[in-house]
């Protein structure tokens, strides 16, 4: 099932932003937690328990993804959680663990996509889900503009795509976006379920526009090809540029990393096996990903 919707997905062209998603890959980590996301970690470690730790053993893409387990404390399942927002955690309450806030955000996407694998515990089931909010300044509180989220409550052995549509409530413009990723049901949380996330971002809506663009200025040649693929920007590259190539399992088999100012480019892929292939060139935060043939 995983390769039919990965070979699937390969046949569209699509291109999506990870604006302001803070660390969207998870490579980047201070003290045991990833840069730009919160965890109970501190909390839990009180207790000699720690439910979300750094992957290294096959991540998505990169070096690292990150790993959120549901453990036991005291006999109580504690679930895996990252967010973007504030966590605040007061044992007095009936709801022990409130999210607030979250990072500055002014887009209305149509997706939210990213990659997870999933082993439940038996009738446990795991969450993602991107909340774009704005500031009621009459109530001081946030109201919901729009929603996405993804559940899943089966074993998910590799690496698959979620696509999450966000459904809004209101024409409003968000002013910030939060992502909670949970590895157990909040309310009924059951030992042993974890969920692993890579490679998170948004894609359409008010991103078209950037979407287009981008397309239309960078063109891959030839395809199919069998030595040498060349990348043409239309016009010199603003900052530094990333050019990743993953099979059709979505390993990463290549990476070229090149400077501002390139128009042209060439990589090398004589030594890949036959096959169809996913290129993705990464530039600020723009992204435009298109399937190649090796031949």
């Amino acid at each position: 099932m995983k390769r039919f919707l990965f070979l699937l997905f390969m046949f569209i062209v699509f291109c999506g932003i990870g604006q302001n998603i803070p660390n969207a890959d998870f490579e980047n980590w201070t003290g045991g937690n990833p840069n730009g996301w919160q965890t109970p970690n501190a909390f839990t470690q009180q207790y000699g328990v720690v439910t979300v730790t750094q992957e290294t053993v096959n991540p998505h893409s990169g070096t690292y993804s990150v790993k959120l387990e549901t453990k036991s404390i005291f006999g109580y399942a504690v679930t895996g959680l990252i967010t973007n927002g504030q966590i605040s955690v007061n044992l007095s309450n009936p709801n022990p663990i409130t999210i607030l806030g979250g990072t500055p955000f002014t887009e209305r996407p149509n997706h939210f996509k990213g990659y997870f694998h999933y082993t439940p515990a038996s009738g446990d089931y795991c969450t993602i889900v991107a909340l774009l909010l704005k500031k009621n300044v009459q109530t001081n509180q946030f109201d919901t503009v729009g929603v996405a989220q993804y559940i899943n409550n089966t074993s998910v052995t590799g690496w698959t795509m979620f696509d999450a549509p966000f459904a809004y409530a209101m024409g409003d413009t968000p002013d910030t976006m939060q992502i909670v990723a949970v590895s157990s049901n909040p309310n009924a949380a059951i030992v042993g379920s974890t969920l692993w996330v890579d490679h998170l971002y948004f894609e359409g809506g008010t991103l078209g526009n950037n979407i287009l663009k981008l397309n239309e200025q960078i063109q891959v040649f030839p395809n199919p090809v069998n030595d040498l693929l060349n990348i043409y920007f239309g016009k010199p590259t603003t900052g530094q540029t990333s050019i990743t190539i993953f099979n059709a399992t979505g390993q990463r088999v290549k990476q070229s990393i090149i400077p501002a100012g390139t128009q042209i480019s060439s990589l090398n892929i004589y030594d890949l096996p036959k096959g169809i292939y996913i290129i993705q060139i990464q530039n600020n935060s723009d992204r435009f990903v298109q399937k190649i043939s090796v031949k």
